[in-house]
């Protein structure tokens, strides 16, 4: 009976076993090696370490930096202040002076005769050629009759201008230039201006001046 008994016992022993061993067999059939799960070798972390991140530049900032104030107009506006000083007069008569405070007088909101007395009283010519490589070459008196501006004529002529300063590039007197301009223009009516020219032609004939 004992031979029997363990006989039985070696017999279950051995079904266990076979049934375990079966088992796992089929536990690694059905899982995946990692290589099989990706169909290759496992890819490289795409993750980046702060060292690389760091490299990274910012990218520039698209803004442009703002454009400098035309010289005349930086002027006025110091002038508005009482802070343009004798030499910031200086460097604008370099740079176009009455002339160029005259020709931006949109750009001083229609007015750039407080800003020509400023200059004036700080040391700016009445008289000054316009020494810009660009322009040409014409007095506060003569850029005035360009214009055809009767306002701005008499202010020139008013701060004692040189009635008879030759300038520009053919080199003529204030008077000529505006007949000129009115022969070479016939429509536009420059008839004022002559006028005031001729006025004070003759006014400064009979104070002797």
């Amino acid at each position: 009976m004992k031979k029997i008994g363990i006989a039985i016992g070696i017999l279950a022993i051995l079904v266990i076993g076979g049934f375990l061993i079966q088992s796992v067999q089929q536990d690694n059939e059905a899982a995946p090696s990692d290589n099989n799960a990706t169909g290759g070798p496992a890819a490289p972390s795409a993750s980046k370490s702060p060292e690389a991140a760091g490299d990274q530049q910012e990218p520039a900032s698209s803004e442009s930096p703002p454009a400098e104030l035309e010289p005349a107009i930086a002027y006025c506006e110091k002038a508005a202040n009482d802070n343009a000083s004798s030499a910031a007069t200086r460097a604008l008569a370099d740079k176009g002076g009455l002339v160029a405070i005259l020709q931006h007088e949109a750009a001083l909101g229609g007015d750039p005769y407080t800003c020509g007395d400023y200059y004036l009283a700080h040391g700016g010519d009445i008289d000054a050629t316009d020494p810009r490589t660009d322009s040409e070459h014409l007095t506060p008196l003569l850029f005035a009759i360009k214009r055809n501006d009767p306002r701005m004529v008499d202010y020139v002529i008013d701060h004692d201008a040189d009635l008879r300063k030759r300038g520009g590039p053919n080199d003529v007197r204030p008077y000529g230039y505006a007949v000129f301009l009115a022969l070479q223009n016939r429509s536009t009516n420059y008839n004022p201006v002559i006028a005031q020219l001729d006025k004070a032609l003759k006014a400064s004939a009979a104070s002797g001046s």
